[in-house]
């Protein structure tokens, strides 16, 4: 993936648009920040999201429906490969 000597950067999640999804229904949600890559990966709560590498900028991710079940707020974690890669802090996002 990298080449050698190249190490991933640790992803920097900083905002979802739409920022909040009617809760019960699955639904796509843009993830910006900076130092995405193509193997790039959300997480909710622990659980893989279906996660399309757009640009060192931006992911496309769908949240399904039984991550956001009920009303309230969910989180998302992105994580970029080794070598190097690691966690970005948490994005929050309201389940309306």
């Amino acid at each position: 993936m990298f080449a050698t000597g190249q190490s991933s950067p640790v992803p920097v999640a900083q905002s979802s648009t739409p920022s909040s999804i009617v809760h019960g229904s699955g639904n796509f949600t843009m993830v910006t920040g900076s130092g995405f890559v193509a193997g790039s990966q959300a997480t909710s709560n622990g659980a893989d999201l279906t996660t399309s590498y757009i640009s060192a900028t931006q992911l496309l991710v769908y949240v399904p429906a039984k991550v956001v079940a009920s009303s309230g707020t969910a989180t998302i974690i992105v994580t970029n490969p080794a070598p190097g890669g690691g966690k970005s802090g948490s994005l929050t996002f309201t389940i309306n």
